[in-house]
C-alpha cells in the first residue's frame, strides 16, 4: 500500500486495484460539478462496462478513495472511435499517438482532500500495469474551465489551426514510470547487482549452473554480453545474453518450424537499424516481415549445415521486484549487440512464474513426446516495432490473405467469408460480416472476421455470460461471433492488442468465439489460433429449467432461449477483459482416470476465468470420453445424467486438456513419471489419481458342482420383492464413478494373463516386502483382497473385517491357509485372459460396442445373454437387451450373493424393487438368486465362453452363453494397485488419503474418489469418497490445488484439520436409468456412512435391539403398478433428504434434483397439503409454473442473499438485534415472553422488521433479473 497526503496534511493508506461492479455506488457518490465539466454525465455502470482499464484507490478499509475509467478513444461526440487516429494526426500534433501506446481518460474522481495525490498514484500503476502504454490523453468536448488537478498532471496537446473546439491535454509516461537507461555492464556493477541477485539466488540456482554473476561481468567478448539498466544512476536490473546456442539440442526438445529452427535462410549483411524509440515505426527496410515457416503456410527448416544462427539467448536475467514492469527496456539494447541475429530466446524453469519480461514473449511448445526441464520462451526483432496497424479490410487485401493462409484447417471457409464481406458486407444468411486485417510495415501478419451475435439470448440463459457483463449495458448489435483468426506466430504476442483494436473498429463490445467437437462440420469451418484461446476467458454452462411447455402456455420463455443447438464451448471477452492478463502455469498436472472426480477437478481449472494452464494432461485407456448416450446402447445406470450443459463442460475440458490414451501401469516417484501400459511415460508435477472403481473380470471358483455350495451364501432365503445387491451397489453404500466415463483400469480383453492372477513367490523381485500391502489371490469378482498387515497409523485398527476393505471371497474363510496353495473354491486365473465374448462395461465406448456385438451376433445366432453380478447397472442391461429385442426367455438374470456387510435393496426403496421384480416376471426373464461362478466353458479355437456353471443353495446352475455381461464385484484396478503399491503409497483395501489436501504418502501425489480412504486416525472409518458425490468431491480437490497453485489466492495458513475432523459434503448422491418394464428411475439421496461389516453368527449377542425408526415423514403419490411412483421424504428438520421416482414417462431429472434440501415450505408446503387432505400428485405439482424459480440455476444465490439480510439487517432503527439474534434469544428462552406462543412473537416482529422488506425486494429483483427465463412471474412491463 501506499500512502497519500490530503491538502490539510492528513494522511490515507491506499491500494491501487481494477475497479468492481460493487464499487459504482460510491463512484457515483463521489461525482461532483467538477468532473461534470470535464467529462459531461457520466453513467458510472454504463462505463465501466466499457472501459478497458478502471483504476480504483481503495482504502484499508476497502472505500473509494479515487478512481478513473481508461477507454482506447476519445470521449464520445468529437469522432468515431474507429476512426480518431486519423482525427488525431489532421488537428493534433499527435504523430506517435497509436492505438497501441494511447490510452483516453473518460473520469477520474477522488475523495475531497486527496485529489492530487490519487490522480498521480493512479497514472502511475495505469503506466506500470501496461507497458506498451505511452501516452494518456484527455480529449473532451466539453469547454468549461478544467479542474487544477487535472492541469498539474497533464499539458496541453498542440493543435494545427483548424482543430475543433475542445480540450485536449496529454500525459507522458516518463513522468511517472520512465523508460530505464540501458548501457552494458561493468565489473564495478557487481557490488550493486548482487542484492538483486541474492534476493532471487533460489530462483536463480537452476538457470545460473556454474556461472557466477563476477564470472558474466568479467568475461565478456562479442559472443558474451551483458547489460545493466539504471534508474536514477542506480542499476536495478540484469541481463547476461550469449550467441553461442546449442540449436540441435533445442531442436530435440522444442517445436521450432515456425521459426524456421532458429536459423536464418538467407543471410543479410546489411540488416536495417533499429530504431532508438521504440514506440516510434522504423524506417523502410526494404523487405517485408519474415515468415519462419512450418505448418502455418510457411517453410520448414532447412538442412542447418547450409545456414547461419539467428538466435541469441538470455543466459541470465534479474530484475529488482519495484522496476520489473520495465523488463522489456532490456530489449532493444541487446538486439543491437546482434544486428545479425532476428530471434531472441530464454528458458526457464518451469514452474517459474511468468513475469513481466516473459509476457512479451511467446512460449514455444515442446515436441510430441519431449518432456524438457524447462520452458522457452521466443521474442523476434520485429516485436520491437510498434507499426502494428489494425484496418478493415480492403479487395487488395485478398492476395495477401490468400497467402497468409494457404495450407491451414478451414483456409477455404475464412476465404468465402472474406469474399462475401467484400462483396456484401453479409453473410448467405444476411448477418452483418466484418473482416479486418493487421499490418506491420505494409505486410499482412493477420487477418480477423467476424459476425454479428444473433443468439445473444440463449448465450445469456446457458452460459456464464453474466458473470463478466451487465447484460442490459450492451446493446444486441454490440455482441460479435469470431469466425476466424490468423496472426504469423511471430505476432501472435500482439493478440491482445488485435481483439481490443477488433472490438474498437467494429463497434462491439462482448466478443464471443464458440468451440465444437472436434469432427462437427461447423468446426471444421472455423479458424481460430490457440492464442485466441489464452486471450479470452470460458464461460461455464448453467443448468436449464425443463419447462413444462404445455401447462405454461404463452407464459413459456421465447424461442430464441428454448431452441435446441449442437452442444458447445464458448469463450469470451470484452472491453474491460482486454488489459486484463492470465497468470500462466506451467505446472505439469497429469491426471490419471476419466471418472467423474477427475473431470469435475479438470472443469474447474479449465473454467478458471484468469488462470492459463499450459499443460493439463489426462490419461485414460479410452482417451476423452463421450458424455452422449448413442441411440439405444443404455446398458449402464448414471449418477450424472447427460445432459447439454454437461457435454459443453466437456468440450470447455477438452480444448485445454492434452488426452494421453493408455494405462497406468507403474509409478516412478523419484523421477516423477507415470509409465503407461504401452512403455510410454507422462512425467508430472503434481498427480491426480482418480481411477475409481470398476467391475472386475470374473474369475471361477473351480469349486465341485456335486451338491449345495453354501459357503458364500446368506442363511436366510431372498424374498420376491428383496432384490439385493452387493454393498457396493447400494445407494447408501459407496458407489462407482458414473459408469458413463471412461475408468481408468479397466481389463480389456488380453490385459489379463495367467501369471497376473498368482501370488508373488519369495525372492521375487515384484514380491512385496514387509510390511507392504500384497496381492493375494483374486476373488470371485477380481478385486485384490486387502492385506493382512497394511500400511496403517493406528495398530488397534481393524484389519481384515474392515468395511473401507471390501472382501469379495467367502467372509467365513479361514485366514490360515498357505497362500501359495490353491484351494478349492478359491478363484481360479483365466487361462489366456478374458473371452471376447465376456463384457465388463464401464464407459459408453464399451457400450456401443457391446449393442454392436448383440445386434450383429447375438440377435443372429440365438444364443442366450447372462447378466451376471449385482448392483442397478444389471437391471438397466436386461432394460436394454430387451429394448434391442432380444427375447426375455434368452436373457438370464445371474444374481451374486450379498457381501459381508448387510446391503439395503439396490434400488432405495422396495416399491421399486417389487414392480422390477414383476416387470422381469412378465417379459419371461429368468432369474437365478444367491449364485457363483464356479466354471466357463469356453470353445478352444476361438475362446469364446459357451456354457457357464453355478454354484447355488440348491443343484448347480448350468447355463448355454452367447455373451456374458459381467457386473461382478467392484473394486481397485490391478493395474492401479500395482502401480501403488510399487511407488510405497499407503494402501489399506483403498488407496489412503488425507481429508482436506487429498494427499498421499506423497505430496506430489493426491488421490480422489471411490479409489480412496480416509486416513485411520480421523477415526471414521466408515466414511469415505465413496459415501459423497463425485462431481463434489472432484471440484474439493480443485480448490485444494488451486490454494497450492494460483499465486492470486493467500496460502492457507496452520493444519486445516487441528481436530482430525472429516470434511462435509453437502451434495447429494444420484442414482438413474432405464428399468425393466420401461421405467424411467431417479433416486435422490443424502450422503451416509458405509454400512458396517456383519459379524458372524456366532458372535452376535443373544438381543438384538430394533434398529431406529426413521425420522421426519414421507410424502408418497401414485403407484408402482400405474407407474407413476414419487416419493419424497423429509428429514426432523422438513427438509427434503431423499426422493424416489419412478415412471413410465421421461423424467425432467435437473429439476427433481434441485428439490434436495429444500425445506418443504419453499415447496409451497407441501407437507401441510399432504397432511390436510389428498395429496396432490407430485409430478403434476412439480409441473405447475409456481415451481419453476425453485428450478433455476441462480434460486440458491437468492437463498443465499437472503440469508445474509437476515443475519445483518436490524430489525427496526431502534432495536439493532437481528432475525437470527432474536430466534436465537428465543431457543434460549427470552424471558419477556412469559409463556407466550414463540413462533407468532417472531412473525409479528418479523412483520414489521427492515428484514422483511429486504425478502420482497430481493425476490423481486431476482425474479426481474431473471424475466428472460422466469417470464410467467409478473408482467411484461416495468416494475
Amino acid at each position: 500500500m501506499r500512502t497519500l497526503r490530503s491538502e490539510r496534511g492528513e494522511e490515507q493508506a491506499v491500494a491501487a486495484r481494477r475497479t468492481e461492479s460493487a464499487d459504482a455506488r460510491e463512484i457515483d457518490a463521489l461525482l461532483g460539478p467538477p468532473a461534470g465539466s470535464v467529462f459531461g454525465r457520466v453513467n458510472v455502470i454504463h462505463l465501466l462496462e466499457r472501459a478497458n482499464l478502471a483504476v480504483t484507490l481503495a482504502g484499508e478499509g476497502g472505500e473509494v478513495v479515487g478512481h478513473a475509467s481508461f477507454l482506447d478513444h476519445p470521449i464520445g461526440g468529437l469522432v468515431d472511435p474507429a476512426h480518431w487516429e486519423p482525427y488525431m494526426q489532421r488537428h493534433f500534433q499527435a504523430g506517435t499517438l497509436t492505438p497501441l501506446n494511447t490510452l483516453f481518460l473518460h473520469l477520474f474522481v477522488a475523495q475531497p482532500g486527496f485529489a492530487p495525490d490519487s490522480v498521480r498514484e493512479i497514472l502511475r500503476a495505469v503506466f506500470h500495469a501496461v507497458p506498451e502504454l505511452h501516452f494518456i490523453c484527455l480529449l473532451s468536448p466539453h469547454l468549461h474551465p478544467l479542474d487544477p488537478v487535472l492541469e498539474e498532471v497533464f499539458e496541453p496537446l498542440q493543435t494545427h489551426q483548424d482543430a475543433p473546439p475542445c480540450v485536449a491535454l496529454i500525459s507522458y509516461r516518463h513522468q511517472y514510470c520512465p523508460r530505464l537507461h540501458v548501457r552494458q555492464g561493468r565489473e564495478e556493477d557487481h557490488d550493486e547487482l548482487l542484492h538483486i541477485v541474492s534476493e532471487q539466488s533460489t530462483e536463480l540456482e537452476e538457470i545460473l549452473g556454474g556461472y557466477s554473476l563476477a564470472t558474466l561481468l568479467e568475461e565478456q567478448d562479442p559472443q558474451h554480453q551483458t547489460a545493466v539498466c539504471e534508474s536514477g544512476g542506480a542499476a536495478v536490473g540484469f541481463m547476461s545474453v550469449s550467441a553461442d546456442v546449442e540449436l540441435e539440442v533445442l531442436d530435440q526438445s522444442f517445436d521450432l518450424s515456425a521459426f524456421g529452427g532458429l536459423y536464418r535462410p538467407s543471410p543479410d549483411p546489411h540488416p536495417a537499424p533499429l530504431p532508438d524509440n521504440p514506440t516510434e515505426p522504423a524506417a523502410d527496410q526494404g523487405g517485408g516481415v519474415e515468415d519462419g515457416g512450418g505448418e502455418d503456410g510457411q517453410q520448414g527448416a532447412p538442412e542447418a549445415s547450409s545456414l547461419q544462427p539467428n538466435v541469441f539467448c538470455v543466459q541470465m536475467f534479474v530484475m529488482d521486484k519495484e522496476h520489473e514492469t520495465r523488463s522489456l527496456d532490456f530489449l532493444p539494447y541487446v538486439f543491437k549487440l546482434f544486428p545479425d541475429r532476428d530471434l531472441c530466446v530464454i528458458a526457464v524453469p518451469r514452474l517459474a512464474p511468468e513475469g513481466p519480461l516473459l509476457q512479451g514473449f511467446q512460449r514455444v511448445p515442446p515436441r510430441p513426446g519431449c518432456t524438457p526441464h524447462q520452458e522457452l520462451y521466443l521474442f523476434h526483432r520485429t516485436g520491437l516495432l510498434r507499426s502494428f496497424l489494425v484496418r478493415r479490410a480492403v479487395g487488395a487485401d485478398r492476395a495477401a490473405v490468400c497467402d497468409l493462409v494457404a495450407g491451414v484447417t478451414g483456409h477455404r471457409s475464412l476465404l468465402d467469408d472474406l469474399d462475401m464481406f467484400l462483396q456484401a458486407r453479409r453473410d448467405p444468411e444476411g448477418v452483418p460480416l466484418e473482416a479486418l486485417v493487421a499490418q506491420v510495415e505494409g505486410q499482412v501478419v493477420g487477418v480477423v472476421i467476424l459476425r454479428d451475435e444473433e443468439d445473444v439470448e440463449f448465450l445469456r440463459a446457458h452460459y456464464g455470460v453474466e458473470s463478466f457483463v451487465y447484460f442490459s449495458q450492451h446493446a444486441a448489435r454490440e455482441h460479435g461471433r469470431l469466425r476466424h483468426l490468423r496472426l504469423l506466430p511471430l505476432f501472435q504476442h500482439l493478440t491482445p492488442h488485435l481483439l481490443r483494436d477488433v472490438l474498437r473498429l467494429a463497434h462491439k463490445t462482448c466478443l464471443y468465439l464458440r468451440t465444437y467437437p472436434p469432427l462437427h462440420p461447423a468446426q471444421q469451418m472455423l479458424r481460430a489460433e490457440g492464442c485466441v484461446h489464452d486471450c479470452m476467458v470460458p464461460l461455464a454452462p448453467r443448468r436449464q429449467v425443463v419447462y413444462p411447455l404445455g401447462e405454461l402456455g404463452h407464459n413459456a420463455p421465447s424461442w430464441r432461449i428454448m431452441q435446441q443447438q449442437e452442444a458447445f464451448a464458448v469463450r469470451f471477452l470484452s472491453r474491460k477483459l482486454t488489459l486484463e492478463p492470465k497468470v500462466v502455469l506451467n505446472t505439469r498436472v497429469v491426471v490419471v482416470g476419466a471418472s467423474l472426480t477427475a473431470l469435475a477437478f479438470l472443469e474447474v481449472l479449465a473454467l478458471c476465468p484468469h488462470l492459463r494452464f499450459t499443460s493439463l494432461t489426462l490419461v485414460s485407456p479410452h482417451g476423452f470420453p463421450d458424455n452422449r448416450i448413442h441411440g439405444d446402447a443404455h446398458f449402464l445406470s448414471t449418477s450424472c445424467p447427460p445432459s447439454r450443459c454437461s457435454d459443453s463442460a466437456l468440450l470447455a475440458v477438452r480444448s485445454v486438456v492434452a488426452v494421453v490414451t493408455g494405462r497406468m501401469v507403474a509409478l516412478q516417484r523419484a523421477e516423477k513419471w507415470v509409465v503407461l501400459s504401452g512403455g510410454g511415460r507422462v512425467p508430472y508435477d503434481h498427480l491426480i489419481i482418480a481411477t475409481g472403481l470398476q467391475h472386475q473380470v470374473p474369475c471361477p471358483t473351480g469349486a465341485p458342482l456335486g451338491g449345495p455350495q453354501t459357503d458364500d451364501l446368506q442363511t436366510d432365503d431372498l424374498q420376491t420383492d428383496d432384490l439385493q445387491s452387493p454393498q457396493t451397489e447400494d445407494p447408501q453404500s459407496p458407489q462407482t464413478e458414473d459408469p458413463q466415463s471412461p475408468q481408468t483400469g479397466d481389463l480389456q480383453p488380453g490385459d489379463l494373463q495367467p501369471g497376473d492372477l498368482k501370488t508373488p513367490e519369495p525372492g521375487d523381485p515384484e514380491s512385496p516386502q514387509t510390511g507392504d500391502p500384497q496381492i493375494p489371490k483374486t476373488p470371485q469378482n477380481g478385486n485384490p483382497q486387502s492385506p493382512k498387515t497394511p500400511q496403517t497409523e493406528d495398530p488397534q485398527s481393524p484389519q481384515d473385517g474392515d468395511p473401507q476393505t471390501p472382501q469379495s471371497g467367502d467372509p467365513q474363510t479361514p485366514q490360515t491357509r498357505d497362500p501359495q496353495t490353491p484351494q478349492t473354491g478359491d478363484p481360479q486365473p483365466l487361462p489366456g485372459g478374458p473371452p471376447p465374448n465376456l463384457l465388463t462395461l464401464t464407459d459408453q465406448r464399451d457400450c456401443d460396442a457391446a449393442r454392436d456385438l448383440v445386434c450383429l451376433e447375438l440377435l443372429e445366432t440365438g444364443g442366450n445373454a447372462v447378466v451376471y453380478g449385482g448392483g442397478l447397472d444389471l437391471y438397466t442391461c436386461v432394460e436394454t437387451l430387451l429394448a434391442l429385442g432380444v427375447p426375455g426367455s434368452r436373457v438370464h438374470l445371474v444374481l451374486a450373493p450379498p457381501g459381508p456387510a448387510p446391503a439395503p435393496c439396490c434400488f432405495g426403496d422396495p416399491e421399486v424393487g417389487r414392480a422390477v421384480d414383476g416387470a422381469l416376471r412378465g417379459a419371461g426373464v429368468p432369474v437365478h438368486r444367491d449364485c457363483v461362478l464356479a466354471r466357463m466353458d469356453t470353445d478352444g479355437g476361438s475362446g469364446r465362453i459357451t456354457s457357464l456353471s453355478f454354484s447355488t443353495r440348491g443343484a448347480p446352475l448350468h447355463l448355454p452363453c452367447g455373451v456374458l455381461f459381467n457386473f461382478s464385484g467392484e473394486g481397485v484396478d490391478r493395474d492401479v494397485f500395482r502401480s501403488v503399491h510399487g511407488a510405497s503409497l499407503v494402501f489399506d483395501g483403498r488407496l489412503v488419503v488425507d481429508a482436506h489436501n487429498f494427499l498421499t504418502a506423497d505430496p506430489a501425489v493426491r488421490a480422489a474418489g471411490p479409489l480412496t480412504k480416509f486416513s485411520r486416525r480421523y477415526r471414521a472409518e466408515r466414511w469415505a469418497h465413496a459415501c459423497y458425490s463425485s462431481r463434489e468431491v472432484g471440484r474439493a480437490l480443485a480448490a485444494a490445488m488451486l490454494a497450492l497453485l494460483d499465486p492470486t489466492v493467500e496460502p492457507p495458513t496452520g493444519r486445516p484439520d487441528p481436530d482430525h475432523l472429516i470434511p462435509e459434503y453437502s451434495l447429494p448422491r444420484v442414482r438413474a436409468g432405464r428399468l425393466p418394464g420401461g421405467f424411467h428411475y431417479l433416486h435422490v439421496s443424502k450422503p451416509s456412512p458405509l454400512p458396517p461389516v456383519q459379524p458372524p453368527p456366532s458372535a452376535l449377542p443373544l438381543f438384538q435391539p430394533p434398529p431406529p425408526p426413521q425420522q421426519g415423514a414421507a410424502v408418497v403419490t401414485g403407484s408402482v403398478d400405474e407407474g407413476n411412483y414419487f416419493r419424497i421424504h423429509l428429514d426432523r428438520h422438513q427438509k427434503v433428504d431423499a426422493l424416489t421416482c419412478l415412471s413410465l414417462e421421461p423424467l425432467p431429472l435437473s429439476n427433481y434434483l434441485c428439490l434436495y434440501g429444500r425445506h418443504q415450505l419453499l415447496l409451497n408446503q407441501l407437507l401441510a397439503r399432504s397432511q390436510d387432505g389428498p395429496t396432490p400428485d407430485l409430478y403434476r405439482f412439480f409441473r405447475e409454473p409456481w415451481s419453476l424459480a425453485l428450478f433455476h440455476d441462480r434460486f440458491p444465490d437468492l437463498e443465499q442473499e437472503i440469508q445474509q439480510g437476515l443475519e445483518s439487517l436490524p430489525l427496526t432503527d431502534e432495536d439493532p438485534t437481528t432475525v437470527t439474534e432474536l430466534i436465537r434469544q428465543l431457543a434460549a428462552g427470552r424471558p419477556d415472553l412469559r409463556g407466550g406462543d414463540p413462533a407468532l412473537f417472531l412473525r409479528e416482529r418479523f412483520a414489521r422488521s427492515h428484514a422483511r422488506a429486504a425478502l420482497r425486494t430481493s425476490a423481486l429483483n431476482y425474479l426481474s433479473f431473471n424475466r428472460s427465463q422466469l417470464p410467467g412471474y409478473m408482467p411484461r412491463g416495468p416494475l
